[in-house]
């Protein structure tokens, strides 16, 4: 089951061990990781979307935004230059019941590098552009009500 959770501003700076402790007061079941995903938008309505490696074990080849799990040696779950803050709260039940902080980010700079080792290729995408590109349902979902934010 799916479910959508509001994090208030504070939670940025929490960690992500003292974060997991407060949404599990009323999680079951329990959240036991936790990642970060960046809308990344640019003024013209196109929004970053990296392209997962076709050896990944999860989503071969599937476009994304950016984003990774949170360490427990991170400081905290936020970043002061998040433009927006947190625009919801995913979970994906599973093997492992996982959280997901999406943020959106607004960018005046167009470039960007790749991490070769977890992406094989990125693209300034256009709300057009999302039936083209091999997104899961629930990406295409956050996709959109982050270029709708910004309209």
């Amino acid at each position: 089951m799916k479910s959508q959770i509001k994090p208030s501003m504070s939670h940025l700076n929490c960690s992500r061990d003292q974060f997991l402790a407060h949404i599990n007061k009323t999680a079951d079941p329990p959240f036991d990781k936790l990642t970060i995903g960046a809308a990344i938008l640019r003024d013209d309505g196109r929004i970053l979307l990296l392209r997962r490696r076709p050896d990944e074990k999860h989503y071969p080849n599937v476009y994304e935004i950016p984003g990774g799990k949170v360490d427990e040696t991170d400081p905290t779950i936020g970043q002061s230059h998040s433009s927006r803050g947190p625009r919801g709260v995913n979970s994906q039940p599973g093997t492992r019941n996982v959280i997901q902080l999406s943020y959106v980010v607004k960018v005046e700079d167009t470039q960007f590098q790749l991490n070769p080792d977890e992406h094989s290729e990125g693209v300034w995408a256009t709300m057009g552009m999302l039936g083209e590109l091999e997104i899961t349902d629930d990406m295409k979902g956050l996709i959109m009500e982050a270029l709708a934010s910004t309209q």
